[in-house]
Parts: structure tokens; sequence; C-alpha cells
């Protein structure tokens, strides 16, 4: 009987080494994931601005552009005809 308990210990002491590096690698990752984000967003954001300085009749200059136009005004919020859905849509 103590050898079906042998590869069942080990089995235990597996699941258990595996489950401390995963919480060791979720807690590396959830400190430096922002970080990384932060610079990678940085730096895309220089490269982009780059590319519409030096083409600014391109295609990036031009897209730029009309974002902020759209982010200048408020949404708008249009209803049609006064009607106002209730409850669950039927299509």
């Amino acid at each position: 009987m103590a050898f079906l308990l042998a590869p069942f210990a080990e089995l235990v002491l597996e699941g258990v080494a595996m489950g401390t590096g995963s919480h060791i690698a979720n807690d590396v990752m959830n400190t430096f994931a922002p970080r990384l984000k932060d610079g990678a967003s940085e730096l895309i954001g220089k490269k982009i601005a780059g590319i519409a300085h030096d083409n600014p009749d391109g295609f990036v200059a031009q897209t730029l552009e009309k974002s902020y136009q759209y982010s200048k005004h408020p949404p708008e919020t249009k209803q049609h005809h006064g009607q106002v859905r209730r409850g669950h849509r039927r299509t």
C-alpha cells in the first residue's frame, strides 16, 4: 500500500511547486507590467509624433488632426422622435 502513496505524494509536491512558481511569476508580472506599458506607450507616442511632424500632409498627421477635432466636441445624444426603448430589445 505504501508504494501507492509515493507517486501521489510526488504529484502533490509538484503541484505545490508549480503553484508557488506561478504565484511568483504573477507577482513579478504585476510589478513590472505597468512600467513596461507606460514606457512602450511613451516610446510609440514619440515615434508617431515624429512621423507626423516630418510629414505634415501625410496620413498619420491628418488622422491625428481629425482625432483632435473630434475629441474637442462633446458626444451628441440624438433621440429619434422622442421614442425611448425599454425592456428587452427584440431583433
